[in-house]
């Protein structure tokens, strides 16, 4: 294969001017430049809609750049359109392989590059007017006076219609010995070592893309070294690029530094540890991580595991039908529980209206009944004088803080020491009774006690509307069999305290 450098070497020169750097090692201190430190490949396609921003800048262009079954598609369509893609990592040696289809068009330059910051650049272009060769060139800290491109024909069925006519293939290998360029896998062009600032051998990153050399406002020179003056009327002119690899030469890379100003390779420190661009390709969702790991099985591990996986669901269906049968048991054992609690409920409602239609009975008669409910002596039901009383005996512990007790509507209060309280419900309203523990031991006949309540409700105690004085007065004469005592607080409203000392056995009268 024939390669030509001069005279064309002489106006490839003037594409030099692209080339700039934020900041430059060389004369002061520049952030690290980010690593890739491991292996980046994509192709690209109509499902995308732009270049993944996690790895690349759009630095101009971005509105023309557009995606469809062949690859990312960047177009020129009038003066000043151009598209520049530039990755966001730099690698330290290593390789860089695209497949795409240059734009034709004259004046047109579809191009990729790796530039450093430091100026160093290995440059691989494409004249959209030329259908005989492709241009390649490296120049050392931005020095324009260094003339090293190289033309390399394109010859064969292969390259029918030139680079223009179908994708193909161009690769750069960048060593520290030698930079190759290779087209379709054919080895085209060689470059060894040379001293730095003559030779690549900086971190770069890959900066690719469409633009018009020939566009009439450029230099001369720029216009005549592209193929000459662009006319946009042919348009549209479109670079499509269907993949793309690249191979950082240092793994886990996460930073290259630059150890001093000389702007040698000796210089350029590696920072140990994951790149950010190797997190990201290696974030990955649960469903990929397990599609992965799936892929990754032989057939008899894929097959054990789906049985063990229907093994699982028919247990745990089983266990479900279980659960289910086992909720059903003791939803109904919970119902017949409810039903036989709401018959006994009735027969006790059945029991109580029974026993109010035989107080009316006994009421009527004149007589006087007396029966306790539950299963102890603390609740008493009796009739007393055509109405019903019921009393109810609570020991002081049931009381809660300070003697307090709480009913319906109704808060008792008194000093609990060693009494009981009988609360006793007639007509609605109701009275605690304190009585002393010993005297109520002593006298527990609950016909007795029933009595002697009747007898004191006879007496109107709970409607009571005269002073505690007069009433002791007028009971003076009985003080000799009982001494009835209220409370300080009997004469607030209808609520009363009977204080009980003594109660007699025998016929039951009260004193």
């Amino acid at each position: 294969m024939l390669h030509w450098a001069a005279p064309l070497a002489l106006l490839a020169s003037y594409v030099a001017a692209q080339t700039s750097t934020e900041c430059n090692p060389r004369n002061t201190t520049c952030p690290q430049d980010p690593a890739l430190g491991t292996t980046f490949e994509t192709t690209f396609n109509e499902s995308m809609t732009e270049f993944d921003p996690k790895f690349f800048n759009i630095t101009a262009g971005a509105d023309l750049i557009t995606f469809s079954e062949k690859g990312a598609e960047m177009t020129i369509t009038k003066q000043g359109d151009s598209v520049t893609v530039q990755t966001a990592f730099y690698i330290m040696f290593g390789r860089v392989e695209m497949i795409f289809q240059a734009a034709s068009g004259q004046g047109i330059i579809s191009t990729y590059n790796l530039l450093s910051d430091t100026l160093d650049e290995i440059d691989l272009e494409i004249m959209g007017g030329n259908t005989s060769y492709v241009s390649n060139n490296f120049f050392g800290w931005g020095n324009t006076s260094q003339f090293n491109s190289e033309y390399e024909p394109t010859t064969g069925s292969a390259w029918a219609g030139g680079a223009m006519g179908d994708m193909h293939n161009y690769t750069v290998d960048w060593e520290q010995e030698e930079i190759r360029w290779w087209m379709d896998g054919d080895l085209v062009r060689t470059q060894t070592y040379l001293p730095a600032g003559r030779y690549p051998q900086t971190p770069s990153f890959l900066k690719f893309g469409i633009w018009a050399g020939g566009d009439p406002d450029l230099p001369k020179g720029t216009r005549k070294w592209a193929g000459g003056d662009t006319d946009y009327s042919k348009g549209p002119f479109t670079m499509t690029v269907q993949s793309l690899k690249i191979i950082d030469s240092h793994t886990n890379v996460s930073y290259y530094d630059y150890g001093d100003k000389t702007g040698s390779w000796e210089s350029i420190k590696a920072i140990p540890g994951q790149s950010n661009a190797y997190k990201l390709m290696h974030l990955k969702s649960f469903g990929e991580k397990t599609q992965e790991q799936w892929d990754g099985l032989s057939t008899g591990a894929k097959i054990g595991i789906a049985a063990g996986i229907g093994g699982t669901f028919l247990i745990a269906f089983a266990a479900f039908i279980f659960y289910c049968l086992r909720q059903r048991r003791q939803g109904k054992a919970e119902k017949a529980m409810a039903d036989k609690e709401w018959e006994a409920q009735q027969a006790e409602n059945v029991e109580l209206k029974g026993q109010i239609s035989a107080y009316q009975t006994q009421m009527k008669n004149g007589a006087f009944a007396t029966s306790y409910l539950g299963h102890n002596t603390n609740k008493i039901r009796t009739c007393c004088n055509n109405r019903i009383l019921s009393a109810f005996v609570l020991e002081d512990h049931v009381t809660g803080q300070d003697g307090h007790v709480t009913l319906p509507n109704t808060v008792l209060r008194g000093h609990m020491s060693q009494a009981l309280w009988i609360f006793v419900v007639l007509d609605d309203q109701l009275v605690g009774v304190p009585v002393d523990v010993d005297i109520l031991a002593e006298h527990h006949d609950v016909v007795l006690l029933a009595k002697y309540l009747c007898d004191f409700f006879q007496r109107d105690a709970l409607g009571f509307r005269k002073e505690k004085e007069e009433y002791n007065a007028a009971d003076q004469g009985q003080a000799d069999e009982n001494q009835v005592k209220f409370p300080p607080n009997a004469g607030e409203g209808r609520r009363r305290g009977l204080e009980v000392n003594q109660v007699r056995q025998g016929d039951g009268s009260d004193g």
